[in-house]
Parts: C-alpha cells; sequence; structure tokens
C-alpha cells in the first residue's frame, strides 16, 4: 500500500508522512478537535503519495484498545483506490451520458415500467409545448 520493501523500511517513517497536503491538513484539524475533547469519526478516508510518487486513496479506522494492561490506539488501513477511480469513471460516464441526452436533437422521456417519468430533455418539452421547471 505505501510501497514499502520490509518491514524495516515501513518502520522508519509514520504513515501520516505519506499523507496528500490536503490530507495532512484534515489530519490536524482533526488533531485539533482532539485535544479540544470533541469527536472525530473513526472511519476517514484519505490520500496518500507512495514513496513511487503514485497517488492511494486509502480508508482509516482507528480505534482504542486495551493491550498490554493499557489503553492504546489501533489503526487499519484499507486501499480503497479502485473503489474510488470506479466512482469517478462512473460520475464522468453519468455526466457524458447526461450530455447527451440533454444535446440531443431527439426527443427523450426515461421513465419507470409503471410509466411514471423520471427525466425529459428540453427538446421532448418543446415537441409537446412544455416549458421545463
Amino acid at each position: 500500500m505505501f510501497g514499502y520493501e520490509n518491514i524495516d523500511e515501513a518502520k522508519l517513517k509514520s504513515p501520516i508522512e505519506y499523507y496528500t497536503p490536503e490530507s495532512y491538513a484534515d489530519y490536524l484539524r482533526r488533531a485539533e478537535k482532539i485535544a479540544r475533547g470533541e469527536k472525530v469519526p473513526t472511519k476517514i478516508e484519505v490520500d496518500i503519495v507512495r514513496k513511487d510518487g503514485s497517488l492511494r486513496h486509502l480508508l482509516v479506522i482507528g480505534r482504542s484498545v486495551f493491550k498490554n494492561g493499557k489503553q492504546q490506539g489501533q489503526t487499519i488501513y484499507n486501499d480503497i483506490t479502485e473503489r474510488v477511480q470506479a466512482e469517478e469513471a462512473l460520475k464522468v460516464s453519468e455526466q457524458n451520458f447526461r450530455n447527451s441526452i440533454d444535446g440531443s436533437t431527439m426527443g427523450i422521456r426515461i421513465c419507470e415500467k409503471n410509466g411514471h417519468t423520471l427525466y425529459v430533455n428540453k427538446t421532448f418539452l418543446n415537441i409537446f409545448g412544455y416549458e421545463k421547471h
């Protein structure tokens, strides 16, 4: 996930040192809230830059655990890069679909099986003499 070669290399740097500037700024804001006694989410998404320069998206889950006779923190990192990329690709695809429908010279109506209209484009409205609200 971070691009370490071995466990010894992983011990040299904190995962926080790989955070992008935006994720690091969010980390500092959360630390300030914790210092003030405010609650912060236990699950967050952060972006890191691996040592090879590639960007990864991580889900970070933190919790308090009782270990070796004392309260300690436990952090789990889950690489969600593929999910984030798929979500972005879907957004682009949906926007392209909307642009195609909105820019079409054909009247288009999208409806459910029961006939309930979900969407009509401007050309459809013009054909039937309606105004879009």
